[in-house]
């Protein structure tokens, strides 16, 4: 009986493990952090996946007799050395979770926070310390996720985007959910500068 270990456990790590167990293989799955998911926990708002359904298809999958490492980073390339002596095949899917920067951000501020820290913050359960007033740069799909989600936490909620409002990146269906929500958009619209005062934070 083959082995294969799988690095990642969000969808392309679930699926690989889901198919190759149905075939027989032994798979081993490694995730480095304490729950399954990767993306579909961490990075996609309860509103739009609930959980339990989450948990109960990976389940489903482990049940058919993976085994499961968690908090196992796989960070160098000895312990990459060391899951392909120990078996048959490796299969890296560790997902694309860099997100972009802006160069005019000062991403060491406490105040500025990439969507993907961000909703994996808020999908742990963790506190949001970002104050009342949140600016939300961007307008695709993961814009709309942060500022749906900071507004159910209470926040009042600006977004800015570049592109006019009837060319938002996002799905039509989402905007106009984040609207009904009272976000408030700046379309067709570049941010310059945003620089922290004692009165608070200005923006240009």
């Amino acid at each position: 009986e083959h082995s294969v270990a799988i690095v990642g456990s969000g969808p392309a790590g679930l699926s690989a493990a889901y198919q190759l167990r149905r075939q027989g293989y032994r798979v081993a799955l490694y995730e480095s952090k304490n729950q399954l998911g990767g993306l579909m926990r961490y990075g996609i708002p309860a509103y739009r996946l609930d959980k339990g359904i989450l948990d109960g298809e990976i389940q489903r999958i482990i049940n058919l007799g993976v085994e499961v490492h968690l908090q196992a980073a796989i960070n160098s390339n000895n312990a990459l050395q060391k899951l392909r002596e120990q078996h048959d095949a490796v299969f890296l899917a560790t997902g694309a979770s860099r997100s972009k920067s802006l160069p005019n951000l000062d991403y060491n501020q406490p105040w500025v926070v990439d969507s993907a820290a961000f909703l994996a913050s808020t999908n742990a359960g963790e506190v949001c310390l970002l104050g009342e007033r949140l600016l939300v740069i961007g307008g695709g799909s993961a814009a709309m996720d942060v500022a749906r989600t900071a507004r159910r936490l209470g926040k009042k909620v600006t977004v800015i985007a570049l592109e006019p409002e009837s060319l938002l990146p996002a799905q039509r269906a989402e905007v106009d959910e984040a609207m009904e929500e009272g976000i408030d958009f700046v379309t067709a619209a570049m941010l310059q500068s945003a620089v922290a005062t004692d009165d608070g934070l200005i923006i240009n």
